[in-house]
């Protein structure tokens, strides 16, 4: 991967106003070189200051860097772009998610898949979102096994703090 690094920043340095500033960015925040990455891409976007995937890669670098304020701007940037711009709807999924506003995360999934309905990596977010958000509840067919109960010991469902846990 530094080899593709070292050939993505040649070929963005020959040409300044290409958009490989978009994977030279993508390449080093995924080697967690989150301060270069975050200079590439406000260089990039300097020269390309409409470009939606350029603000979303921008969004993911300040995600990374925790930075979720400044993630959530970005992502917003892009949406006001190009509104149905899958990258971003995942990831203000992903901030609705780590708010624990999971509605509004489910509802953000469903609008990229609205977009992009092949896309398998929203597919998969909004299936295990769903899980998270609503498990399924015990048949009531069948009654759940029966908590043994242990002479002088408290089960589970005797203690609060454990339930809870």
């Amino acid at each position: 991967m530094a080899d593709d690094i070292r050939t993505l920043s040649a070929a963005l340095a020959r040409d300044p106003m290409s958009l490989q500033y978009l994977e030279l960015a993508e390449a080093l925040r995924r080697r967690g070189k989150l301060d270069e990455a975050l200079q590439v891409a406000n260089h990039g976007l300097g020269r390309h200051p409409g470009h939606a995937d350029g603000y979303d890669a921008l969004a993911r670098i300040h995600s990374d860097n925790g930075d979720l304020a400044e993630a959530r701007a970005a992502w917003e940037r892009v949406l006001a772009i190009v509104p149905e711009h899958g990258g971003a709807l995942k990831g203000i999924s992903f901030l609705y998610f780590r708010q624990g506003d999971t509605r509004r995360a489910v509802d953000a999934l469903e609008h990229a898949l609205a977009a992009n309905p092949d896309d398998v990596a929203a597919q998969r977010a909004l299936a295990a979102l769903k899980v998270v958000a609503w498990p399924e509840k015990p048949s009531t067919s069948v009654p759940p096994p029966p908590t043994p109960q242990f002479a002088g010991r408290k089960s589970p469902s005797d203690v609060p703090q454990l339930r809870a846990t």
